[in-house]
């Protein structure tokens, strides 16, 4: 299943992800830690950020999440990356 595991390129366009860079990072992590205090009895919840014109935009935030039951989110490298930053 393409969901499964962890890719160095998009299973389906090639596009690669390892090392892939997202602009405006700082931006986006200030934007997700400013919201997320504001909620400091939800351990977890997920920020869906866009990237405007003037930079980032919070689109909306969910506290449930699509994701398989057999995956431990903080055993992630996606997770690690964002805790290390």
């Amino acid at each position: 299943m393409p969901g499964d595991g962890e890719f160095e390129h998009h299973p389906f366009t090639g596009a690669p992800i390892a090392g892939a860079g997202l602009p405006r990072w700082q931006s986006i992590v200030e934007l997700a830690l400013g919201a997320h205090r504001h909620f400091g009895s939800v351990p977890f919840i997920g920020w869906e950020i866009a990237l405007g014109e003037d930079g980032p935009v919070l689109v909306e935030a969910g506290t449930t999440f699509a994701v398989s039951p057999r995956v431990r989110l903080a055993d992630t490298a996606f997770a690690q990356l964002c805790l290390d930053r």
